[in-house]
């Protein structure tokens, strides 16, 4: 069974809908004291990091043993929302933290499996571009940022005692994501999704290959 491109936009519209990422070029808006110049290398540098941190926050999968099962262990929900409180913490205003626990990522791979009964068996990104993009206002500094996710799913045949139908699927967001110094580091005070390019051949799965715009 194929994984329809309704469902791949079902998941990204919950995943970086909830994150708001965006289809090959993001702008991402963030925050220096104070200044209006490019921020320096390290400071380049920390801000990059504190996005690649957040985006791991997506890269969830549901666990081999439990591909059996209908349901999410609720040991492993618990373990995902501890792990996404500890990142988010690092990384995150309060308020920004708030919003994004309005959506777990756990729930969006349940919601994939209980839309098409396929498990979502491994998750993967890759941060593709990260360029300067000016200064807004007094403080805040802007960045395009240009991310690639890639999934494959398969369908649990109790028979075989294995996941069978296997697929990829994978896609380009874009984001606009502002961060803002508290506490001597980077924190991400918004995100917005601004453009999303999906692929459900998986005969052309990667960051290099082409994507349809939605």
């Amino acid at each position: 069974m194929n994984v329809s491109r309704w469902s791949w936009k079902r998941r990204l519209s919950a995943v970086l809908g909830v994150v708001l990422l965006a289809g090959c070029v993001v702008a991402v808006v963030l925050l220096t004291t104070g200044s209006t110049t490019e921020p320096s290398a390290a400071e380049t540098a920390a801000i990059r990091r504190q996005i690649e941190l957040w985006l791991t926050r997506y890269d969830i999968s549901w666990p081999e043993q439990a591909f059996a099962s209908k349901g999410l262990p609720q040991s492993y929900v618990d373990h995902i929302a501890a792990r996404d409180e500890s990142i988010l913490a690092k990384v995150a205003t309060d308020e920004f933290a708030a919003q994004e626990f309005e959506t777990p990522g756990t729930y969006v791979i349940q919601a994939m499996y209980d839309s098409s009964e396929k498990v979502t068996f491994d998750c993967e990104h890759e941060l593709m571009s990260f360029e300067y993009a000016g200064a807004s206002g007094v403080d805040a500094q802007n960045y395009r940022v240009r991310v690639w996710y890639g999934e494959s799913r398969g369908s649990w045949d109790p028979a075989q005692k294995k996941l069978v139908d296997t697929s990829k699927v994978d896609g380009v967001i874009l984001y606009q994501v502002t961060m803002v110094p508290v506490g001597g580091t980077w924190k991400i005070a918004d995100a917005k999704r601004r453009e999303s390019v999906v692929d459900g051949d998986s005969e052309q799965y990667g960051p290099d290959t082409p994507h349809e715009p939605f």
